[in-house]
């Protein structure tokens, strides 16, 4: 991936600064060959069993965000309250250098003289590592993985394994003893750069790879090759099981075209988080099929194709109540006409911030016809007006899940407009802004363009509020929280729904929290439909719960002692929205930051289990801090 010029720049300085402690500890490091340590010293307390990154994702969020940062780069809220900069965990310079078992003994015993906290008493040992281990995937990428094992498996499998197990086929038939890297406890030992040095220089039976393999193919084989035994947050690859998805694409437009020959792509996801896609091509009939598939209800599928432009989605499908699965795709033909359009819930969630309504929407929007709506009315070169949502005067800090306002959304007469080929069915759309305010009181007036079967409006504690559309039908519980219940049904074209807040001073800094319109996948959000669709509906509309925050013996200056519960999170977001639309950030670094923002988010809502730059502190490379 190509990095921006500040980005370069900061690792260049970063990588200057570590030459020499690099060069130390790759000498120190332990070998590929053996599984005894080459260190003098007695190897520091391992993992009893493998750490996941994915289990610590939410426990970083939690615990190390506030300093580290939400994408490792030590630039969280609370590091500039720090004496000295907070660990980079995303500067490869820092991560290569880490062994893994040094980070658990600072994060469990502390280093209070840089003011890094003992988490001994709050995190078990296995919780440590699993965040020890969410912080040694920051510095790779998807796709860096993807290439180490492409390197693993053509030049490393034969003697290691598949697996990292010691145990290929040219090791046994030479009687050679090797390492077990999914040994969690030898893999905590070692730092990525001795891996790195005995690939490159070779040890024993290890051939030399240099001036074999790129450097950078290097680093990503070992960094590979230590997923072995700490997981990482996304499998690399798709794992074998025994689910099977056989289907077949029809055209559901009368008289349409015939089908045959589609390419259709099937789209994994573990929880919110793709997979990489398998591809294959329907036959002559229509028909495709997908086997070797992981089941268990924390992996679902959608199935996709590209038919005359516009891209169609099955709904979700799920392989652990039975692990073969039949799934019609259809696919209809193109019209500039639409059938009957109107909205079957609008669901609107208001919460506070001083000075600001938080507001959250979604939308399941019902077209009823034979064909796609491809849209009328230009209002780009290439794009067309396909669905509208209207905004209120004096929003802020827009989002829309599922592409980005100037691309697949535009703004044309104070809404947001789809510009996306509207297929038949169900579809879901999602956005949040916030509506500053000033003084004691708020109108917040709001059209819909369609027809709507039903509204549904979650109104947060604190404000007095008052619609004269909407009807208070009673309090919905999230969390520990109530929120006062709004509803009207059968709502026409183009009413406007309006409500009144009075009382805003009863809002304080410490009742406000995230309002948690969440980032799940355009295209896992795109192919739900009908049961699935409500249910999911359901977790991403509002999950953030409103704890108090509580003060404890762990905390560090500065920082939110609950960062679950910290509202920053969406500020963050909203911030990073108005700075791109401004021009402050390239477009790599705002996607970046926001993707993590967006994963951080997700796990700050407890849903993770369920369902950039700064420079490199002054201490030891590789320790936290």
């Amino acid at each position: 991936m190509a990095l921006s010029l500040r980005t370069r720049l900061r690792r260049v300085g970063q990588g200057l600064f570590t030459v020499g402690v690099l060069a130390a500890l790759a000498l120190a490091g332990g070998l590929l060959l053996s599984p005894a340590s080459s260190e003098a010293v007695a190897p520091a307390q391992g993992p009893v069993q493998p750490p996941s990154a994915r289990e610590g994702r939410l426990i970083y969020a939690q615990n190390c965000a506030p300093c580290h940062g939400n994408t490792g780069w030590g630039d969280g809220p609370a590091a500039a309250e720090l004496p000295n900069p907070a660990t980079a965990f995303a500067d490869p310079a820092v991560a290569r250098a880490a062994v893994p078992a040094d980070w658990f003994e600072v994060t469990k015993n502390g280093r209070i003289e840089r003011m890094m906290p003992p988490w001994r008493d709050q995190l078990s040992d296995q919780e440590i590592w699993d965040a020890v281990a969410y912080a040694l995937s920051l510095h790779t990428t998807p796709a860096e993985l993807a290439q180490g094992q492409q390197v693993w498996e053509a030049q490393c499998a034969d003697c290691h394994g598949l697996q990292g197990q010691g145990n290929g086929p040219q090791a046994l038939e030479a009687g050679w003893t090797l390492a077990n890297l999914a040994d969690p406890d030898y893999a905590a030992q070692h730092s990525l750069e001795a891996w790195h040095q005995v690939t490159r220089q070779g040890k024993g039976h290890m051939p030399a790879f240099e001036g074999v393999l790129a450097q950078d193919a290097i680093w990503n084989a070992v960094a590979y090759a230590r997923t072995f035994s700490f997981a990482p947050v996304v499998p690399v690859s798709l794992p074998r099981g025994e689910g099977v998805i056989r289907g077949v694409v029809t055209n559901d437009t009368q008289g349409g075209a015939p089908v045959a020959g589609l390419q259709v792509t099937l789209l994994p996801f573990l929880g919110s988080d793709e997979l990489p896609p398998l591809v294959s091509a329907a036959d002559g009939n229509g028909a495709f099929a997908f086997a070797g598939l992981p089941t268990g209800p924390d992996y679902t599928y959608l199935l996709t194709t590209e038919y005359s432009g516009v891209e169609f989605a099955s709904a979700a499908v799920t392989l652990h109540q039975a692990a073969q699965q039949e799934v019609r795709l259809p696919v209809y033909e193109p019209s500039s006409t639409p059938g009957q359009i109107r909205i079957a819930l609008a669901q609107w969630f208001v919460d506070y911030e001083p000075g600001s309504l938080l507001v959250g929407e979604l939308y399941r929007v019902e077209h009823v016809s034979d064909r796609a709506f491809v849209g009328a009315a230009e209002l780009a070169p290439g794009k067309r007006e396909v669905l509208r949502f209207p905004l209120p005067a004096g929003y802020r800090s827009l989002a829309v899940e599922g592409g980005e306002i100037g691309d697949r959304f535009l703004l044309a007469d104070a809404a947001v407009v789809d510009t996306r080929p509207l297929p038949p069915g169900v579809t879901q759309y999602l956005l949040r802004y916030r509506l500053p305010y000033q003084g004691n009181r708020v109108d917040l007036a709001h059209r819909l363009a369609y027809p709507a079967s039903q509204v549904r409006v979650l109104v947060g504690p604190g404000p007095e509020v008052r619609s004269s559309v909407l009807q208070r039908v009673g309090v919905q519980p999230i969390g520990d929280r109530e929120f006062t219940d709004f509803r009207a049904d059968s709502l026409p074209a183009n009413q406007v729904i309006s409500l009144q807040f009075r009382n805003l001073s009863r809002v304080r800094s410490d009742q406000a929290f995230s309002t948690a319109v969440l980032a799940y996948s355009p295209a896992l959000l795109f192919g739900l439909g009908g049961a699935a669709a409500v249910s999911m509906l359901a977790l991403l509309a509002l999950a953030v719960i409103a704890r108090p925050r509580r003060a404890g013996p762990s905390a560090v200056a500065g920082a939110p002692t609950d960062g679950a519960w910290d509202p920053r999170l969406l500020q963050a977001i909203a911030d990073l929205d108005d700075r791109h639309a401004a021009g402050e950030l390239d477009d790599e670094d705002y996607a970046a930051q926001r993707a993590a923002l967006k994963r951080a988010l997700i796990a700050r809502a407890g849903l993770a289990a369920s369902t950039a730059d700064r420079s490199q502190p002054s201490g030891s490379a590789g320790q936290p801090a």
